[in-house]
């Protein structure tokens, strides 16, 4: 049985959390964060902690309060530090570039892809072939990342595509006659 739902959370000083009825607030500096949560489970906040009281005895109720656990150790991390994400394009002619709040890809196809980006999106490039994108929300920009690499997913015979920084793709070989 998972133990994420005793885990206390550390509030750092500099950021403030508000716990109303079923919706919890994070805000640090001029970052905000909030989730809508079910009112079956009790989030306490004692001096700088968080803890939350739930049901033992009832499985999804659970495995529902560890879940809003790891949401607010998330957002917590997500306003003071933020997250991010590193993609890695792979291929001849392939490249990334971006136009205000439009991500420009060159991809091998007969037309340019264009996707607009969340305001909560910060890109930056260290190449045309490196694309690091940054957000204080760690949903949005898994989603966000997932998406751009569904334009292109990597071949698993030439290795071209769009790549996670750290992903390793294995290559297979192809067919000899």
């Amino acid at each position: 049985m998972s133990r994420i739902a005793n885990r206390k959370l550390i509030i750092p000083n500099n950021v403030l959390i508000n716990i109303e009825y079923n919706k919890i607030n994070v805000l640090c500096n001029e970052n905000y964060l909030f989730i809508k949560y079910n009112p079956i489970i009790k989030i306490n906040k004692k001096d700088n902690f968080i803890y939350i009281d739930y049901n033992k005895n009832n499985k999804k109720i659970l495995s529902y309060s560890g879940t809003v656990n790891s949401l607010i150790k998330n957002m917590i991390i997500g306003v003071t530090i933020g997250f991010r994400k590193k993609l890695i394009i792979k291929g001849i002619g392939y490249k990334f570039d971006i136009k205000d709040n439009l991500l420009v890809l060159s991809l091998g196809y007969s037309h340019l892809i264009k996707y607009r980006l969340d305001k909560k999106i910060k890109v930056e490039f260290h190449s045309q072939s490196e694309l690091i994108l940054y957000s204080i929300d760690k949903q949005l920009l898994g989603k966000v990342a997932s998406e751009i690499k569904y334009f292109k997913i990597p071949d698993p015979y030439k290795g071209k595509g769009i790549y996670y920084h750290n992903e390793k793709i294995k290559l297979k070989e192809s067919n000899k006659k």
